[in-house]
């Protein structure tokens, strides 16, 4: 599994959970615990599929692991991360 990439589903995902109702009271101290996410699909035509687990500490800061299988041929890694809560004002 290519880390780099994992990396960015981790990031990409913590970015949308944290930008669901930018109140007050969504922080980074708000995004504190363990998720986990799911995904499938295709890399370079083989099918593939990523499990991965993570743990926000509330204070900006992911470790986690993931495991993929692309064309079943299995991969494991663990990464970290950070993560920032901030809010985003979309206008039409």
């Amino acid at each position: 599994m290519n880390l780099q990439t994992l990396s960015l589903a981790v990031l990409v995902f913590a970015t949308l959970f944290g930008t669901g109702n930018a109140s007050a009271s969504c922080s980074n101290a708000t995004v504190l615990g363990v998720y986990g996410s799911l995904g499938a699909g295709f890399e370079g035509g083989a099918p593939s599929a990523d499990v991965i687990q993570y743990t926000a500490d509330g204070a900006g800061h992911l470790t986690g692991t993931g495991t993929n299988s692309t064309n079943g041929v299995i991969g494991t890694g663990t990464f970290t991360g950070t993560y920032s809560v901030r809010r985003i004002v979309l206008e039409a």
